[in-house]
């Protein structure tokens, strides 16, 4: 710094997979820009972080001048600024306001810390007592990072608002120190909003699972036909997103790790990697991107059953989309010599993502449309969702060209619970019943093994409704004129006329083009 008076920031390259030098532990990673991909990453310093310790005082109204400037640019500095124009200023020093409860005074409700820089304010932060702390470990596995029961009610703090100047993000976990001392608190949290990105400024804090629910068991003789709810009603967002530290995350910093991992598919799988590498309280990924059509969903899917019995909620809970960054997309080559994927966007734009680790978890798929033949694979009318991507096109099919012509019937091959899920669908959009035919492979149709009360209730419903059922069909091929569907020929020779086939994952397998990759 003494030999570079005239330089105001310090950048170092690291090779993504190098070892860190503990120079770095004061640097902050740059995030590279979608696409561009730069053989090292790249951490900064300015020069102000470097000249005194940061000081952090808990603010009154003495400071609300200097932060309003410093939020000027803020969406929201009333949340801040009423806080400090009503908290009076005072002479007493600050370590005797944090061991005010020790004296037994009253705590105050909610407080904001500033923290300076040569006098400069670089950060903002409003803090209050976690009104209910005993509350998360029903709702978040808070004991994979702490045992809640070695601390008080009051020794949790909330986090109600931070704002951090871009350039000391690095600084937050001595900020939260400072912040635990002055209210006399170990434990902070901060709940943030589901399936959005988590600021970079509270990256330092892990996050905590979601605790999986327990599944509601509904009696043995209920009939969905007279119970069921109708599919408008709105689902709430989803849990908050929970992320906690404690004085001993906070004096044990976070290892940063570059290396570059890329995903590759949208599967439960996936999404249960992301999960698990996020779940690591003392490392810090900062690359990990997941290529998937249509991006990850926050939602089950709309034509099939979830393979996992997730609920709308419990899919929101991976929280997938908190740390990773999603590209919705699919892979069009790979490289392993260079270790570079080709990736076309959903909007259509050629991406070159290089990678340290590839996991290819895309699920498996649908076979039948596999086993067509190259031309009859891009005949407008045939369907296989296997992701967001293809159930949105398959949505706009049904609209644009099915729901307006009474005539076209479509056929539904399957013979699980999803064929059920796909008609309801159908239905949903407008489709008349009786212009459904499901396509059962085997003598009888029974969506729930071993069940065969679900089984009959399940028909009753479905022949009232006015759905055709059509036995031992399996399809060998398909007709079509001009490109688009006509028919559907069995294999004992029937042909059956349709303007859609849905094909729900009666056989199931890999894609082929994944071998490529091995």
């Amino acid at each position: 710094m003494e030999m570079f008076p005239e330089h105001e920031y310090c950048l170092v390259l690291v090779p993504h997979q190098g070892r860190h030098v503990s120079l770095l532990r004061l640097m902050q990673p740059v995030r590279e820009k979608l696409g561009q991909s730069f053989s090292h990453a790249l951490y900064m310093i300015h020069r102000a972080a470097l000249y005194t310790p940061m000081g952090v005082l808990v603010g009154s109204m003495d400071d609300a001048e200097d932060v309003a400037e410093f939020l000027e640019d803020e969406s929201e500095p009333s949340v801040f600024l009423d806080t400090l124009r009503k908290t009076p200023a005072t002479p007493i020093g600050v370590f005797e306001k944090g061991l005010g409860a020790l004296r037994g005074e009253a705590p105050v409700s909610e407080q904001v810390m500033v923290a300076r820089i040569l006098g400069q304010v670089v950060a903002v932060v409003k803090v209050a007592l976690a009104p209910t702390p005993g509350l998360f470990p029903n709702y978040y596995e808070v004991e994979e990072l702490v045992d809640p029961s070695q601390y008080a009610a009051d020794e949790h703090l909330e986090i109600k608002g931070l704002v951090v100047n871009p350039i000391f993000n690095n600084l937050v976990p001595d900020l939260i120190l400072q912040a635990q001392r002055l209210t006399g608190t170990c434990c902070t949290y901060a709940l943030l909003p589901p399936h959005l990105p988590i600021p970079d400024s509270l990256k330092c804090f892990p996050l905590v699972p979601v605790r999986r629910q327990q599944q509601p068991e509904f009696p043995a003789d209920l009939d969905p036909a007279k119970t069921s709810l109708p599919p408008s009603i709105p689902m709430p967002a989803g849990p908050p997103c929970l992320v906690h530290t404690n004085y001993r995350l906070l004096c044990q910093r976070k290892r940063d790790v570059d290396a570059r991992v890329l995903i590759i598919g949208g599967s439960d799988t996936a999404i249960a990697v992301v999960e698990e590498l996020f779940s690591v309280p003392y490392l810090n990924f900062h690359h990990v991107t997941v290529l998937a059509p249509g991006g990850i969903s926050t939602k089950p899917p709309q034509y099939t059953a979830d393979a996992l019995n997730f609920s709308e909620l419990e899919m929101l809970r991976h929280l997938v989309h908190a740390r990773a960054l999603i590209i919705p997309g699919a892979m069009l080559s790979l490289d392993r010599a260079e270790k570079k994927v080709v990736a076309l966007t959903d909007e259509g734009e050629e991406l070159f993502l290089h990678y340290d680790h590839l996991i290819l978890a895309p699920g498996l798929r649908d076979q039948l449309i596999d086993s067509l033949t190259a031309q009859q694979r891009n005949v407008v009318g045939v369907f296989s969702p296997q992701d967001t991507l293809q159930e949105a096109q398959l949505t706009e099919y049904v609209t644009a060209e099915v729901v307006p012509q009474e005539d076209v019937r479509v056929c539904i091959y399957g013979t699980g619970i999803d064929t059920m899920v796909a008609a309801q669908r159908l239905m949903t959009l407008g489709v008349h019943p009786q212009r459904l035919v499901v396509l059962c492979p085997g003598e009888k149709f029974e969506p729930v093994p071993l069940d065969r009360r679900a089984n009959e209730l399940i028909m009753q419903g479905a022949v009232d409704e006015g759905i055709t059922f059509k036995y031992n069909a399996t399809p060998a091929s398909i007709e079509a004129r001009q490109q688009r569907l006509t028919a559907v020929t069995l294999e004992d020779g029937t042909v059956m006329p349709c303007g859609l086939l849905l094909s729900l994952g009666e056989h199931k397998g890999v894609d082929p083009r994944l071998f490529l990759a091995l």
